[in-house]
């Protein structure tokens, strides 16, 4: 009786502890909330230094939409467990290119005739 009953507390504290690792899992890796759209949690990596190169993330067939630098992995788009990087949400339809460029420094190129 005294097993089940060590068996049952020891349970609940591992429950209690994977319900705090999901909630602060983006903190402990060193994402800072941003902001929120339709649910979705968007995320970005602080203090990180990024390759100078343009990164192309998303092209809607008339432009095309770029981050100042290689860094796509330091913005993260989070709804629960599902989580995707800037441009894996884009492709996805998880969020629309105006939604990103209001969290996210993104522009856009417009190609010349």
């Amino acid at each position: 009786m005294k097993r089940r009953k060590t068996l049952y507390i020891i349970s609940i504290f591992v429950i209690i502890l994977a319900i705090l690792a999901g909630i602060f899992n983006m903190q402990i890796r060193g994402y800072k909330k941003i902001g929120e759209i339709d649910n979705w949690y968007l995320y970005e990596k602080q203090n990180e230094v990024c390759a100078t190169a343009l990164e192309p993330i998303y092209n809607d067939g008339t432009n095309t939409y770029y981050l100042p630098c290689i860094s796509s992995q330091f913005y993260v788009v989070k709804n629960g467990f599902k989580e995707y990087y800037i441009n894996e949400a884009l492709e996805e339809g998880i969020i629309t290119i105006d939604e990103a460029m209001l969290y996210f420094p993104i522009f856009s190129w417009e190609p010349s005739e």
